[in-house]
């Protein structure tokens, strides 16, 4: 009886695992490049840092967007990057006027 359960749990665990990596999988079928290029920003109007995007798919006008995940390593005023983002449900960092809150991926310098 108790090698059926451990034979079971580990079926289970094995199943858990191969489903999220075929999810994983499917993710960076669908990603692609870094879609979006921008120039960083430090301590300027009231915000701790904000990326100022210039150049992707739908801008327009310069928009600038306050990343929660950004690394210290980018953390350098004027630094150029390009990545990709999804929008995030995060309030602005106080006094901090930006069009929205983001997640950044695929980044790297330009």
């Amino acid at each position: 009886m108790k090698l059926l359960f451990q034979l079971s749990f580990a079926l289970f665990i094995l199943s858990c695992k191969t489903q999220s990596n075929a999810a994983a999988g499917g993710e960076s079928q669908t990603e692609s490049s870094p879609k979006y290029t921008g120039i960083v920003h430090v301590n300027k109007d009231n915000c701790p840092n904000y990326i100022e995007i210039t150049n992707g798919p739908e801008i327009e006008n310069p928009k600038k967007v306050y990343a929660l995940n950004l690394a210290k390593k980018y953390l350098k005023e004027g630094k150029q990057l390009r990545f990709n983002f999804t929008y995030s449900k995060a309030m602005n960092p106080e006094g901090c006027n930006v069009e929205a809150v983001v997640v950044l991926s695929d980044i790297s310098v330009k």
